[in-house]
């Protein structure tokens, strides 16, 4: 169990490395807000909505 705990982070590793963190989440979150935002204004959908199906024109195949 101490090898584990010895392996998080502590206060002052997260204080030296704030604008590491803030770099990386700021890479991560920023363009999936953008992706989704770009895809909501392109289909009208967001991200995890299904869109309605086509009606169908032609049944009786």
């Amino acid at each position: 169990m101490q090898a584990i705990l010895r392996r998080f982070p502590s206060s002052d590793d997260l204080e030296r490395n704030k604008g590491k963190l803030a770099g990386f989440a700021a890479g991560i979150i920023v363009p999936l807000v953008v992706v989704a935002l770009f895809q909501v204004a392109y289909t009208g959908y967001g991200l995890s909505e299904d869109p309605t199906p086509a009606t169908v024109i032609y049944p009786n195949f």
